[in-house]
């Protein structure tokens, strides 16, 4: 059976002398990879599907251990890899949380009502995620914090945005 697969990290550097790696996870909040027990990776060499052995979260970050990788130079191999998780392993978002892919593709307006654009990406930096917009001939980065995204309505495929006065004008 095909599994539906979405892409929840990727692989930053390596932690330590026995293999274990370290990621980013692309989540608005962490996802619980304690339940998942196996991800999917990416890489350079090709797709390696790993049992996770061990696992260390801390915020948007976690430290692995994989069956298989027991050496720096194997996990050294892996960074820069995406990493993938079976949709149906993981758990429900909650309420008023989302998966990225969800938001991608949804038009985006500004309260009231003036159509900004479409969500092209979405990023994360280290004080939080970034919604990229892309519309009217420009591209607009709107932080994804409660204060500025007033709703999220995926059935009718659209965000409604109130951003910090004069944002939208330095891409104008």
């Amino acid at each position: 059976m095909d599994r539906d697969y979405l892409e929840i990290g990727m692989v930053t550097k390596v932690h330590g002398i026995r293999g274990d790696i370290k990621i980013v996870l692309f989540a608005g909040v962490p996802v619980d990879l304690g339940g998942v027990g196996t991800l999917c990776f990416h890489t350079s060499a090709g797709v390696k599907i790993l049992d996770i052995e061990k696992i260390r979260v801390k915020g948007r970050t976690a430290v692995i251990a994989l069956a298989g990788v027991n050496d720096r130079d194997t996990a050294a191999a892996m960074v820069g890899a995406r990493i993938e998780v079976a949709r149906d392993l993981l758990p429900a978002p909650g309420d008023d949380e989302f998966f990225w892919h969800e938001i991608v593709g949804l038009d985006v307006f500004v309260v009231p009502d003036r159509e900004l654009g479409r969500v092209a990406d979405i990023f994360t930096t280290g004080a939080g995620d970034i919604i990229v917009v892309r519309g009217r001939g420009h591209e607009y980065l709107i932080p994804a914090r409660a204060e500025f995204v007033v709703e999220i309505d995926i059935p009718a495929n659209r965000i409604f945005v109130s951003p910090p006065e004069g944002l939208l004008e330095l891409y104008e």
